[in-house]
This record gives structure tokens, sequence and C-alpha cells, in this order.
């Protein structure tokens, strides 16, 4: 996702459904306290002191 470079790392099948079957089991406690706002984040560690957004998906 870097202009000039291959893609590398990126997450595999497993880390992607993991990260749903989270979103999945979730799902009820979102509802039942109205949260409207969900984000469904993979969160890598860096040396950085501000967030790098390195791009979105969307599943719809």
């Amino acid at each position: 996702m870097e202009h000039g470079k291959e893609l590398r790392g990126q997450p595999g099948i497993g880390d992607i459904t993991k990260q749903y079957l989270y979103q999945l089991a979730y799902k009820n406690f979102v509802n039942d306290h109205g949260i409207q706002d969900v984000k469904n984040c993979f969160l890598m560690p860096t040396e950085q002191h501000s967030i790098i957004n390195k791009g979105y998906v969307n599943s719809e």
C-alpha cells in the first residue's frame, strides 16, 4: 500500500476470519447498548506516536 513497494505482510484469511468472528461475538452487546459507530481494526505496533491509516476494506 506504499507507492512503488510490493504488498507484503498482509493479514491471512485466518486473521480476517478471526476479526469477523470478534465482530459477530460483540453484535448483541453493540445492539443492546445502542452503540452506533463500530470499527473493526487491525492494530500493528509502530514506533510512531500517532495512528497511521494504511487503508480500509468494505465487505458490503
